[in-house]
């Protein structure tokens, strides 16, 4: 992919340029500069540029591309301005469809194939089981069990902690971390609520970045309240 550069090719005879200079002294100064500055333009198309002819003959780029125009419209030469948009080149001309063989069966079968994968990951996203156990399902495993870790299993044990008793938690959680606490203090600080539960909550609450927990394993608040 890439730009195409001005081009021009001559296609009046020398002597018909001679009489057009003559009758069109305006454009004279352009013709004769385009012959001076581009070997071989009246064979073939030759890459220009309207920034080089404008500095060349003391002109505004906008002048001289108009007088190209002017002298394309007298039939002395074609003139293609250069592309602003990218263009795509193909080295082979496209094959006629007369000589395409498409095998229905292949593609019918690669068409359902991306159509179950599709609505594999439709079904990603609207699960309400365990994510990471949906991922090895569908590359053919089975681990038979939870991860504990991504959104729905966090969801999960909230709905099985209580949404009163999950979020209690929580809010005691980010207070008492305030300045740093150790897990063990804080268990300590917490009786009523099992260790399990406990760590429950701090997983979510280390996922949802409201805490976070340092290499020590000291917990550390991230907000002032919840």
């Amino acid at each position: 992919m890439f730009f195409f550069p001005s081009k021009i090719i001559f296609k009046a005879s020398q002597q018909d340029l001679r009489s057009f200079e003559e009758s069109h002294e305006n454009l004279s100064e352009l013709t004769k500069t385009l012959l001076r500055t581009y070997q071989g333009i009246f064979d073939d198309h030759v890459n220009i540029s309207e920034r080089f002819l404008a500095k060349t003959l003391r002109l505004h780029d906008d002048q001289v591309i108009d007088q190209l125009k002017q002298i394309a419209s007298f039939g002395i030469l074609e003139y293609w301005p250069q592309k602003e948009t990218p263009q795509v080149h193909f080295l082979y001309n496209r094959a006629s469809a007369r000589y395409l063989n498409i095998d229905h069966e292949v593609y019918l079968e690669r068409k359902n194939i991306y159509k179950k994968r599709v609505e594999a990951m439709l079904s990603y996203l609207i699960t309400t089981k365990c994510r990471m156990d949906f991922l090895i399902r569908y590359f053919g495993e089975d681990t038979g069990t939870s991860c504990g870790k991504c959104d729905n299993c966090f969801a999960k044990k909230r709905e099985e902690m209580g949404s009163e008793e999950f979020d209690v938690l929580s809010q005691n959680i980010i207070r008492i971390a305030k300045s740093g606490i150790s897990i063990a203090d804080l268990q300590a600080q917490l009786p009523a609520f099992k260790r399990d539960r406990l760590m429950e909550v701090i997983n979510y609450l280390t996922r949802e970045k409201l805490i976070s927990v340092g290499a020590a394993g000291m917990i550390f608040s991230q907000q002032k309240s919840l």
